[in-house]
């Protein structure tokens, strides 16, 4: 498996699959970006997560985690990010949204991995409700 320009073309259509809004780029050779707001950002850490991973960024991770919507969900998504490799990232833009980066591999790693789940307004509305519940009910005053 390798990235290139076909990369960027598999992660637009993986997240369009799973109606996930953003905007996906190449950034030269080696660079890979998408820039999500904050509950589409948090829609693709509840996709890349492992499922026994969802409690543990819930509740393990939230202390690590900003108080804005944007921050939080870019450091969920930074989380479900570490096992494409470690050029992933994510983080806040002043803009309020998340954006993450990665290398064409990741991309394209992280593509076959979003092609993989049954695209479905259910699933995704109840993993996201999830989420953010648990998320709402020990977040703190702000």
């Amino acid at each position: 498996m390798h990235g290139g320009p076909g990369a960027v073309t598999e992660l637009r259509r993986a997240l369009a699959a799973h109606r996930v809004v953003g905007r996906a780029y190449q950034l030269g050779e080696a660079l890979v970006t998408i820039t999500l707001d904050a509950a589409n950002a948090q829609a693709v850490a509840v996709l890349l997560a492992q499922p026994d991973e969802l409690r543990t960024q819930a509740v393990a991770r939230e202390a690590e985690w900003g108080a804005e919507p944007a921050a939080t969900a870019a450091a969920a998504l930074g989380e479900a990010l570490t096992v494409y490799g470690p050029s992933t990232y994510a983080r806040t833009l002043d803009s309020g949204q998340a954006t993450a980066g990665m290398s064409p591999e990741a991309a394209q790693r992280i593509a076959v991995t979003l092609a993989a789940k049954e695209p479905g307004r259910k699933a995704r509305r109840r993993g996201l409700g999830h989420v953010w519940k648990g998320l709402e009910a020990t977040a703190g005053p702000g």
